[in-house]
């Protein structure tokens, strides 16, 4: 039923949680986390406030301000680009294009996850070889184009096969690009 689809979509979703936690526990800690550690030893919680001050001042000055608008950039049209619908609503927006059942739209759904961790482990063994800027054009080239196309399907309702075609694309054409490049 509905209600046993969702429960089932938020343990399969539970899993790389639980198996990130379990790796965090063997973690060792590192040479950073050391010196931070005896940092605070040696001084008293709010004598880090003025270092971080400086840091930010060095940040926004004149040196860095076009790195760091670029990047700013990246990060709003990664968060605009229309992957939160899709991945937390994937579900839906394929039940109402056409799949016969909440639990077939669900695993519909698990292949989008599927592409998006796929695509993204592509893009970090790949990416120095292709380029981050080729890579960027084309994947958000291929994601825009995907949208266009997955809107005209639902519009036209020619059947959740073609729909679900043009999210999977959508997804590789986002990893390409703002999904992975951003956090290289």
């Amino acid at each position: 039923s509905y209600w046993q689809a969702w429960r089932l979509m938020i343990l399969i979703g539970m899993i790389p949680g639980v198996a990130l936690f379990c790796g965090m526990l063997f973690m060792p800690e590192s040479e950073s986390w050391y010196q931070v550690k005896q940092q605070f030893k040696s001084k008293s919680f709010f004598s880090w406030m003025p270092a971080f001050a400086g840091m930010t001042k060095r940040l926004i000055s004149n040196a860095p301000k076009k790195a760091l608008m670029i990047g700013l950039f990246f990060a709003g049209a990664q968060q605009l680009s229309g992957i939160n619908v899709i991945m937390y609503y994937g579900p839906v927006l394929l039940k109402d294009a056409g799949f016969a059942s909440h639990q077939s739209a669900i695993w519909a759904t698990f292949l989008l996850g599927l592409v998006n961790a796929l695509t993204t482990m592509f893009t970090m063994l790949w990416i120095d070889s292709l380029g981050r800027r080729k890579l960027m054009l084309i994947g958000t080239t291929i994601a825009t184009i995907a949208l266009i196309g997955f809107i005209l399907a639902q519009y036209y309702a020619v059947g959740y096969q073609v729909s679900l075609a043009w999210l999977l694309l959508y997804i590789f054409g986002f990893c390409i690009s703002l999904g992975s490049l951003f956090w290289v």
